[in-house]
């Protein structure tokens, strides 16, 4: 499916008009729905002014503004714009969502038990432990 941004509304306009033109109650319906999901869908894609003021504002190494980010209305006092946050393997390891190994990225919790290992990078360990 394509990002909100992506769609042709104006497409999908005169597709609804097409649906509308059928003039049948059940058509009519399907039509009215699609508008308002549509229009929901279209008001919560950030335009690009406010998301080159939230890359101005906030984009560092760590902090990546979406291109095609949405945007939702949070109050008068101001709106989200949709990013991502960096959140190193380091960090993963620390918190004890990563394995330890270097290059693997499993839960290190699917072990027998808490040595930071995940379930396979443990048994590949006991393994050359054994034929040493």
């Amino acid at each position: 499916m394509p990002h909100l941004s992506h769609i042709d509304f104006a497409a999908v306009d005169q597709a609804l008009q097409g649906l509308l033109a059928a003039n049948t109650p059940e058509t009519r319906e399907q039509a009215r729905e699609a508008v308002k999901l549509l229009s929901a869908a279209k008001a919560r894609v950030a335009s690009p002014e406010l998301r080159a003021l939230a890359v101005d504002l906030h984009a560092t190494d760590e902090i990546e503004i979406d291109d095609e980010g949405v945007g939702t209305s949070a109050s008068d006092e101001g709106t989200w714009v949709q990013a991502w946050v960096w959140v190193s393997r380091e960090e993963m390891v620390d918190a004890s969502i990563a394995c330890l190994t270097d290059g693997c990225t499993n839960d290190p919790n699917t072990g027998e038990g808490f040595d930071g290992y995940c379930g396979s990078c443990a048994d590949k360990q006991e393994t050359e432990c054994a034929e040493t």
